[in-house]
């Protein structure tokens, strides 16, 4: 059995990589960082702690189409219900590339639940 426990300390803690008043790194003209994990685990029998800092850059928005159907599918239906609250972080993401989205990624389910959310956008985007 493996059990994830997550432990909320400030002396667990590194320093925030991105604060309320500050200017996101994503967000400066020098930088490509879209976001930033940092995951710290243990071995269920390890004796020492592992830390994994890995950096995902906008590149990786350039290459969805290299994605899996279901990957993208996903993303359709994210960004559908994103679009549906209000299209926040969206930016200039509108219901017809989700619609492009969705169509591409319908793959061989043209009338199933797939196909329900292509007939929502289509209705949605004209």
């Amino acid at each position: 059995m493996k059990m994830l426990i997550l432990l909320f300390s400030n002396r667990l803690l590194e320093s925030l990589r991105y604060r309320e008043n500050q200017t996101a790194p994503s967000e400066k003209p020098d930088s490509h960082e879209l976001a930033f994990l940092r995951l710290r685990y243990k071995a269920p029998n390890g004796r020492y702690q592992q830390i994994v800092r890995m950096m995902a850059e906008q590149d990786i928005i350039n290459t969805v189409d290299n994605t899996s159907s279901r990957f993208r599918f996903a993303a359709a239906v994210a960004a559908f219900g994103q679009q549906l609250r209000g299209g926040t972080y969206l930016e200039r993401f509108c219901y017809d590339d989700i619609l492009s989205l969705a169509r591409d990624a319908r793959g061989e389910y043209p009338y199933g639940y797939r196909g329900e959310l292509v007939n929502l956008a289509k209705s949605l985007s004209d």
